[in-house]
């Protein structure tokens, strides 16, 4: 099942998040590997709140080799599907960043891309699903039915974060750190900010299945009152098949928005409702410039969690 399609998610959903089908072989990192740059490196990381090991992407400044800038240090934007988002052909994120920051589109960050479950050592298609999904939902995921997506939030902020500011130059505080992923990626996401308010300034959420867990999400977010100051949501109009679920994709995530403004009225909201896009990398990658732009401007006085 994908997002909307839910049968779909190992067919294609799973394929646009850089995994592969259950009883094929893992992805290799070769020609359509993740992003050659001399500005990316990659480091190992054992979670002890997953029990794996995992690769952790890293696409550093252009700026930030030169001895002028040896003291400067820089906001951190974490996205999930790590693999993925620095994959050539699927997100292909380090080309974009590179490109907007050269032409001075957006402030330079260190972009990290967190390889999830499926992708880690000895990983199965299936430990995407259990990462990230923080509720049990017997309908459309029968098959992981103690997920344990409520735990990412402690993986992301007492493992992922301190290993990636003990290797690099990394400025500390909500106002220098933003979060996000597409599809279950972006449920994980959404919640960890719901779950820990004031840690984030920048959220980025695409095609993220909101109706998991009979919304509970939704449900959560209409009672939080404290958001990332920048939020950009992407959503298609032809995320998936579903004939329940495709069609309010969109009013799904403009009630999301509601939500936010509601609780944080000093948040500003981004949302992109793509017409004819389909739920996968092509979208979300097609997408990414403008919500670098939006979420990463230049000059950001304005970061600070609401």
């Amino acid at each position: 099942m994908s997002a909307f399609a839910l049968r779909r998610l190992t067919s294609i959903a799973a394929i646009a998040a850089g995994l592969w089908s259950p009883g094929a072989s893992p992805p290799a990192l070769a020609a359509d590997g993740p992003a050659q740059s001399a500005r990316v490196e990659t480091f190992e990381l054992r979670s002890e709140v997953f029990h794996n090991t995992r690769s952790i992407r890293v696409l550093l400044p252009q700026e930030y080799r030169d001895p002028a800038n040896r003291n400067r240090r820089y906001p951190v934007f974490y996205l999930n599907d790590g693999f993925a988002v620095f994959k050539a052909g699927a997100w292909n994120a380090p080309e974009t960043v590179e490109r907007l920051e050269s032409e001075g589109r957006i402030a330079p960050i260190i972009l990290v891309g967190i390889d999830n479950g499926a992708t880690a050592e000895n990983g199965s298609a299936d430990q995407r699903t259990r990462e990230y999904l923080p509720y049990p939902d017997p309908k459309y995921e029968p098959s992981v039915p103690s997920p344990r997506g409520a735990s990412y939030p402690k993986f992301l902020i007492e493992e992922v974060i301190p290993a990636v500011s003990s290797r690099y130059r990394t400025l500390t505080g909500a106002e220098n750190t933003g979060v996000g992923g597409a599809s279950y990626g972006g449920l994980a996401a959404l919640y960890t900010v719901l779950s820990q308010p004031g840690r984030f300034s920048r959220l980025l959420l695409e095609s993220t299945p909101l109706f998991m867990g009979d919304f509970a999400a939704l449900k959560e977010a209409s009672r939080a009152r404290r958001w990332p100051s920048r939020i950009a949501i992407g959503i298609g109009t032809k995320e998936g098949d579903d004939e329940a679920l495709a069609p309010r994709a969109a009013s799904d995530m403009e009630a999301l928005r509601s939500a936010i403004l509601r609780g944080s009225p000093r948040s500003k909201v981004k949302l992109v409702v793509e017409p004819g896009a389909a739920h996968g990398s092509e979208a979300w990658r097609r997408r990414l410039p403008a919500a670098l732009e939006f979420l990463w401007p230049p000059t950001a006085g304005d970061a600070g969690p609401r």
